[in-house]
């Protein structure tokens, strides 16, 4: 994709898709909205299935933010409850996002007609987020600070314990706000659970205080 009228036919497409759904949006509607020719969509994506790949995989940039974040703060040399809630954080500030939300939606709702396309969404970002939170755990657990024999497990209840409650809140009660105070303290009993469940003896004793 060229340029700055690629990035313009993107975004107006990702507008309408997301109004109107995949079937009532055409290339001709989008290339009207954009103001630039048809031809110029056909320059920039193949046909309205590549353009809609490309909305779709456009959530991949913010997975990439979020990922690299999440990395840099597992891996850093503050205590393993801080580090765990700064993390926890990013990744519900991140995916919780209302336009990472839209995309996660429209995503889903042609889930059965573009199965390669949402399967590359879950590759890309999903995938690649627990990847690196089973990473980071495994280091975590090397290093003593967490006792699991299973970091995929571990990574996989803390991203959709953090996660779960919200992002079905997000999907399905769109014009429900949420907060960060309520996902900050919805965050803290997360963390605070998990350190009960894989914390290293002692520890977990400190945190049930």
């Amino acid at each position: 994709m060229a340029g700055r009228k690629g990035a313009l036919i993107l975004d107006t497409a990702r507008q309408m898709f997301l109004e109107r759904g995949y079937d009532a949006t055409s290339l001709d509607d989008v290339a009207a909205e954009s103001g630039v020719s048809k031809t110029t969509v056909y320059n920039n994506f193949e046909d309205k299935e590549s353009l809609f790949s490309a909305v779709v995989l456009s959530v991949t940039e913010r997975a990439e933010q979020i990922i690299s974040e999440l990395g840099a703060t597992l891996s850093g040399n503050e205590p393993a409850a801080e580090r765990l809630t700064v993390a926890a954080r990013a990744l519900a500030y991140g995916v919780l996002n209302p336009a990472v939300v839209q995309l996660r939606r429209l995503a889903i709702s042609e889930a059965l007609r573009f199965p390669d396309i949402v399967t590359a969404y879950w590759d890309r970002a999903p995938a690649r987020t627990l990847a690196l939170l089973t990473e980071s755990f495994t280091q975590m657990a090397a290093q003593g600070e967490l006792h699991t024999d299973d970091p995929a497990a571990a990574a996989a209840l803390f991203a959709y314990a953090v996660l779960g409650p919200y992002q079905d809140q997000a999907l399905l009660q769109p014009g429900r706000p949420l907060t960060r105070a309520h996902l900050d303290k919805h965050v803290g009993h997360v963390v605070a659970a998990f350190l009960r469940a894989y914390a290293p003896a002692a520890q977990a004793r400190a945190v049930s205080r």
